[in-house]
């Protein structure tokens, strides 16, 4: 559509090598400023005298990406302002207040959203002074500025026979047992961890936020004072009370009778979860309180870049709040990191797969849009180099190949279907509502075009897998490079898309041989061994290390403002 116009495409935001080191301690930087001074606002405006750790808790991966998407969004605009003459541009009309969402998941899906976007740039351009602002109300929509709804539920199963037999077994709940809540491991297995644990087991979900309407004025009456900042520190403050949930200001109370109607442990010893911890509002309302109680909070590893990449907020945050963080096999600088094993395969002995299957290449979709750098030049690339790989399989190998896009790629404005069929339209595409296990059970191999947590699970599976992505090991932090460079040496991890398709021509006759190869699985067990841990008896070693675990209080988190102050000097 562009290319038909007159038209330029601003330069991206990009931050690279020791530049983006510096972003990102910035941004850990104000992002803990801001959680300190809406600690004390919070706690007013509530009657609370919640700790840091218990608004942390509740707020820390929001703020965490309210503060990357704002900083973004400042040096977009600041940048096109700079390097450009601007005449004019259009903000369409609605209240700032409708910036805000009900939960932490409509910030991720709103990050997304044209309206949503052009609503919180035009706060942008007031604060930079940019000229000639032409305000338009929508046509299309009733309120333009509205945040999208977040499509947000974490279940609450509704068949009856289900309802009746949790009804029954709550009933056989004790007030002081444990609480085990997507724990990210099968479902026996997690049954399996209850009894150990002494309690019977629940198919526990956490129930979504209720809706509840913005109230301009109250956010207005209670906008954090921007004091001696200027810039990009000043307006993150001005409008931190603009995109805060609804759920901690005016929904407040009524997420506050939702926890009170849980029927889950009153004062529980201990509570485990590895995907609760982040989006989940009702859970962490409950389980901060029972951590300000003394109940112990142990999270779980929930995917891939944990312990790998040099840049993992939502690790920092569950390091923060956790008296434990039971890893999937590294063991991290901090006492409460436990090593285990991976969680998602747990019970399971080895995938299945076809040894005279085809060929399976599993796709990324484009991020979020809450980083503090543009995604989409990176991405460009990454569309590519899927291109390339195609192009670089014999004609034999690419009629077996299957192409699994990313399930959320219908929700992003990518267009992966569409460009598929411009570049390579004879090649067949999952549109990502297929089983995955049901795809590798009819390929012979498998192959990953992102660091992903898929490559964690088969190589824990010994699942013939063969991984491509640029720059290599750029992306990791040192401790890390040394078992990655293991795959490079084993032929699995490649750093082009055309050395990868050369490893597949290559094995394609007989994967067995190649994978079953002493190179390969040494490399394999070590690396999983670190990253992807295979154990004997994994619920014994599970319970064991959460029953282990004391409650640690605030363990110095509640630093004050000038404890804060005094460590960034």
């Amino acid at each position: 559509m562009w290319a038909r116009l007159d038209s330029v495409v601003a330069r991206p935001v990009r931050f690279d090598g020791a530049e983006r080191a510096r972003v990102i301690a910035y941004i850990d930087a104000l992002s803990r400023d801001l959680l300190l001074e809406l600690v004390r606002q919070l706690n007013r405006l509530h009657g609370l005298d919640g700790s840091l750790r218990f608004w942390r808790i509740l707020l820390g991966h929001w703020i965490q990406r309210y503060t990357c998407l704002l900083f973004h969004r400042w040096n977009a605009v600041q940048q096109v302002l700079t390097e450009h003459r601007i005449s004019g541009t259009i903000v369409l009309t609605g209240s700032p207040a409708g910036l805000a969402g009900s939960d932490t998941v409509a910030l991720v899906w709103a990050s997304n959203d044209d309206l949503w976007n052009n609503t919180l740039i035009g706060t942008v351009l007031g604060e930079l002074s940019c000229p000639a602002i032409e305000y338009r109300a929508s046509s299309s929509m009733d309120d333009a500025s509205a945040c999208p709804a977040s499509g947000h539920s974490d279940g609450g199963d509704s068949r009856g026979l289900t309802r009746i037999v949790d009804f029954v077994l709550n009933t056989l709940q004790r007030e002081a047992g444990s609480l085990v809540i997507s724990s990210y491991l099968p479902p026996l297995q997690s049954m399996l961890l209850s009894m150990r644990l002494g309690d019977v087991p629940r198919l526990r979900r956490s129930p979504p936020v209720l809706p509840v309407a913005v109230n301009a004025e109250l956010r207005t009456a209670n906008r954090l004072d921007p004091g001696p900042h200027q810039g990009f520190a000043a307006y993150a403050r001005t409008m931190l009370f603009e995109l805060l949930p609804t759920c901690y200001l005016e929904g407040f109370e009524s997420l506050q009778r939702q926890v009170d109607r849980l029927d889950w442990p009153g004062s529980p010893r201990l509570i485990f979860t590895s995907n609760n911890f982040d989006t989940s509002e009702v859970f962490k309302l409950w389980a901060a309180q029972r951590v300000e109680g003394g109940s112990v909070y142990i999270i779980g590893q929930h995917g891939n870049n944990y312990g790998t990449a040099s840049y993992c907020p939502s690790e920092t945050e569950c390091l923060e709040t956790a008296d434990a963080f039971i890893t999937w096999g590294w063991r991290g600088a901090r006492a409460s990191c436990r090593p285990a094993f991976i969680f998602k395969t747990c019970g399971r002995s080895r995938a299945q797969w076809d040894r005279d299957g085809g060929l399976l290449l599993i796709e990324a979709c484009l991020p979020h849009l809450f980083d503090a750098w543009d995604p989409y030049p990176e991405f460009a690339l990454y569309q590519q180099d899927q291109f390339d790989f195609v192009a670089a399989l014999p004609e034999e190998i690419r009629h077996l190949l299957t192409v699994r896009l990313h399930a959320e790629h219908k929700k992003k404005s990518w267009g992966e279907v569409a460009r598929w069929r411009q570049k390579q339209p004879q090649v067949r595409l999952d549109d990502g509502t297929t089983a995955l296990a049901d795809l590798v059970s009819r390929s012979r191999l498998v192959v990953h075009s992102y660091d992903s947590t898929g490559i964690l699970e088969n190589l824990a599976l010994n699942t013939p897998t063969v991984c491509f992505w640029r720059g290599g090991t750029d992306h990791l932090r040192p401790s890390a490079v040394a078992y990655y460079d293991l795959l490079v040496r084993a032929g699995i991890l490649h750093n082009s898309a055309q050395s990868a398709a050369h490893k597949v021509t290559q094995v394609w006759p007989d994967v067995d041989s190649w994978w079953g190869g002493t190179t390969v699985q040494d490399a394999r067990e070590r690396f999983c061994h670190e990253f992807a841990r295979n154990i004997d008896a994994p619920i014994t070693t599970l319970t064991r290390l959460l029953l282990e675990t004391r409650p640690s209080g605030s363990r110095g988190r509640d630093s004050t403002e000038a404890d804060a102050q005094a460590d960034r000097a």
